[in-house]
């Protein structure tokens, strides 16, 4: 069974809060906007650091954001789960 760890950041004007998995070291990000991101093979050290980041929008920026693959889960009121849908209509 994986273990789930969870962080909600509420000093950030961008960032809503992020969950990373242990046994597939995928890193959610939710954003206050509403969209979610899926980033793959982040260590556990990289969500440590940026869950204790002074400023966790700027560590995601730099350290984070187009440094590992990523995948759209949800943004604009669309889910890929609903594009995928859609498609095989």
């Amino acid at each position: 069974m994986s273990t789930i760890k969870f962080k909600q950041f509420r000093d950030s004007s961008v960032l809503h809060s992020a969950a990373w998995d242990e046994d597939t070291e995928g890193l959610i990000v939710i954003f206050h906007s509403g969209a979610i991101w899926h980033y793959d093979e982040v260590s556990y050290d990289v969500f440590l650091n940026f869950i204790k980041s002074s400023s966790a929008g700027k560590f995601f920026n730099s350290s984070i954001r187009d440094k590992y693959n990523s995948t759209c889960i949800y943004k604009k009121g669309v889910s890929n789960v609903q594009k995928a849908q859609e498609t095989q209509e």
